[in-house]
């Protein structure tokens, strides 16, 4: 009876390998239905630029690279079969990120297929499938993980990834396993890191109405400045943390559009980067002389005077954002925090805290505050696991978040994913005396005495002297030199 059994457990999950290997190719060859090859041309048909791009309903509303209508008199969509479809206009463009939203003329014939943008975005070190552009990727599809996220006004929450494709992938979708779209790719051909803008950005404030026929582009200098890819190029650089590039990127906008007072914002963040402190304050200055309600400005002032420990300085830059930007999560939870630490009025910060959150549900370091003030000033562990949660899922490099969920599942007697979560705080920051600290504690738990010891040692060093204590209880093999005078 037991090898009937085997038998047909081994029969089930070769099943479910073959169902899932048929699932994904229904997946990629539905994606590639709906995902194309841009083209734009001159005057006289010569070709111009190219990018990626994808349908996003099936009446011919797609996604492309805004950059290659800037000079064009006439473009196309090519899909991966070979038809070709004129594209009849450029509904708007996302200036940041390089996108257009299309609309391609319709195919009389029948609809075309097109993509959902996932429910959930995706998180740190899930991969996702690219359709990059045959020509610079092997049978046209890429697997690759989000190597780590990064947040930033305009784009969000975005994902970075190490890809060698060129240009004719920039504006290729990548897939999440459910075979929804979960981003966009963008990058520079010079660059081995390339970024997948978050699906959630078809959906936000910053797309620009235009409406306008392809071949009334070249008439309209406004609208080929909001079709140049300089600012979005040098937001993808401060992304990558090239930030000299940056500032190069912002400064061919800023010649074109001299009396821009975001690519001088932008490029006195940049400045700052690299420690120009000069350049930067000049930049703030130009920024503010242009436009005096431009609410990025005080923000970014403000993170800089909190690392220099300028707090009251911060303070009235944040709330001079929010002046402008009532609705401005990233400020409205710096001003919480600060708040909180010079009047200690938790239920405020509290309040401020899931407000920020109202206004943008991948504001990870809400989630994050919120879950350390209930996890001290609460009783509903459960409502701060699943902030904490949350928090991981969005942004896992937030420091000590690992420690507060290995915290949670120690009350809970799990004392084996407790220390997974300590071993993961470490590796993320090793100077985390608490995660060496309760790490510790979750060792001597299950019997890994020696273990324990050590991490107490390793936590004592690090400044708590609690940690002390413990070994003198429970270490009695510990020599006694180790202990403070």
């Amino acid at each position: 009876m037991k090898y009937i059994i085997i038998s047909f457990c081994l029969f089930l999950v070769g099943g479910a390998v073959d169902v899932e290997a048929q699932n994904l190719m229904d997946i990629i060859d539905r994606t590639e239905k709906a995902v194309f090859e841009s083209r734009s041309f001159d005057k006289d048909g010569n070709p111009l630029r190219s990018a990626s791009g994808f349908f996003i309903s099936p009446n011919g509303l797609a996604i492309t690279m805004s950059s290659i209508f800037e000079h064009a008199d006439s473009a196309e969509v090519v899909l991966r079969n070979g038809r070709d479809y004129r594209i009849e206009r450029i509904i708007s463009t996302h200036p940041y990120s390089n996108l257009a939203l299309i609309k391609v003329e319709p195919n009389r014939q029948k609809k075309f297929n097109y993509l959902l943008p996932a429910k959930q975005s995706y998180r740190e070190n899930e991969e996702l499938l690219t359709f990059s552009h045959p020509d610079e990727s092997e049978g046209g599809t890429t697997l690759a993980p989000v190597e780590y996220i990064k947040h930033f006004p305009y784009v969000s929450r975005t994902g970075v990834i190490t890809e060698s494709i060129g240009v004719k992938s920039n504006g290729a979708p990548a897939i999440n396993y459910r075979g929804e779209l979960a981003g966009i790719i963008n990058g520079n051909p010079k660059k081995i890191k390339k970024i997948v803008y978050n699906s959630y950005l078809l959906n936000d404030t910053n797309w620009i109405d235009i409406n306008i026929k392809v071949e009334q582009i070249r008439s309209s200098p406004e609208v080929r400045s909001l079709l140049s890819s300089k600012i979005s190029q040098g937001i993808y650089e401060l992304l990558v943390e090239d930030y000299i590039e940056a500032a190069r990127e912002f400064s061919r906008h800023l010649k074109l559009v001299n009396d821009d007072a975001e690519g001088s914002c932008l490029r006195a963040y940049a400045r700052y980067k690299y420690n120009n402190k000069v350049g930067s304050r000049e930049d703030f200055n130009t920024c503010y002389q242009k436009d005096p309600n431009f609410y990025l400005q005080y923000y970014m002032k403000g993170i800089f005077e909190l690392q220099e420990n300028k707090k009251n300085d911060a303070q009235i830059n944040f709330e001079l954002c929010l002046d402008k930007q009532p609705n401005y999560a990233p400020a409205i939870v710096q001003l919480a925090l600060l708040n909180l630490e010079k009047r200690n009025e938790v239920q405020e910060a509290y309040n401020r805290f899931t407000e920020a959150l109202l206004h943008d549900s991948l504001e990870a370091t809400a989630y994050y505050e919120r879950s350390r003030l209930r996890f001290k000033y609460s009783d509903n562990m459960d409502g701060v696991m699943e902030d904490v949660n949350k928090t991981i899922y969005l942004d896992p490099a937030l420091s000590g978040i690992y420690t507060i969920r290995g915290i949670l599942r120690s009350l809970k007697k799990d004392m084996l994913g407790a220390i997974e979560d300590y071993d993961e705080a470490i590796s993320k920051d090793p100077k985390d005396v608490h995660a060496y600290f309760n790490r510790g504690i979750a060792n001597y738990n299950i019997g890994l005495q020696e273990e324990a010891c050590e991490d107490w040692e390793k936590a004592g060093e690090l400044g708590d002297y609690k940690a002390f204590k413990y070994i003198s209880r429970f270490c009695k093999e510990v020599q006694k030199g180790i202990y403070p005078n």
